[in-house]
């Protein structure tokens, strides 16, 4: 009964992670994936109450990613493609940052709530460890990005490695959600 819910998921973070660019489009937008996790959390609602707690974070991240959309269309992908990295577009994706780790944050910890309910110990344990990672690489993110305007191309490289770190402990997470489909998405309250 759950599993197109955590379905949506899974595959709503496929968008959100992964970039594939074809002549400057984005052939993953943002924006689909955050409507498919939309989509996801109306089945998953009935299943546990913590779940409507990411519709605000959602509805910020929709906005945040339609009106990326729209400004990247309306001003022309070619001069996007090298994007001026000023002040306001750090905070604006450091906050993004923040909003979806407060969003991830909800969607394991109702994972967490729903498995502990029935006695899965080894699912609750990655909910749990998987977020932990998974917001220490943002985190870290978030802190290095108002440093990285000043730093020299040398001292980029831990950017680099900070964003693959990310990567990293970002699919375990899209893992998180296909095994929540298989343990969780019997229908089973």
């Amino acid at each position: 009964m759950y599993e197109a819910g955590y379905n949506k998921l899974f595959w709503g973070m496929i968008f959100i992670i992964f970039d594939f660019n074809l002549g400057g489009i984005n052939l993953l937008p943002d924006f689909i994936g955050y409507f498919l996790i939309y989509a996801g959390l109306i089945p998953l609602q009935q299943q546990h109450e913590f779940y409507k707690k990411a519709k605000a974070p959602l509805i910020i991240l929709l906005s945040i990613s339609l009106v990326k959309a729209i400004s990247y269309f309306t001003t022309g992908y070619i001069v996007n493609q090298k994007e001026n990295i000023n002040l306001f577009s750090l905070l604006i994706g450091s906050f993004t940052s923040l909003v979806t780790v407060y969003l991830i944050y909800i969607l394991c910890r109702s994972i967490y709530l729903l498995a502990s309910s029935r006695g899965e110990e080894e699912l609750k344990s990655n909910a749990e460890y998987r977020f932990k990672y998974y917001s220490i690489t943002v985190i870290a993110l978030v802190l290095y990005l108002p440093f990285s305007i000043n730093l020299s191309q040398d001292m980029s490289m831990i950017g680099a490695v900070i964003i693959l770190l990310n990567i990293i402990f970002t699919l375990p997470i899209v893992g998180l959600f296909r095994k929540a489909m298989n343990v969780l998405g019997d229908g089973k309250v």
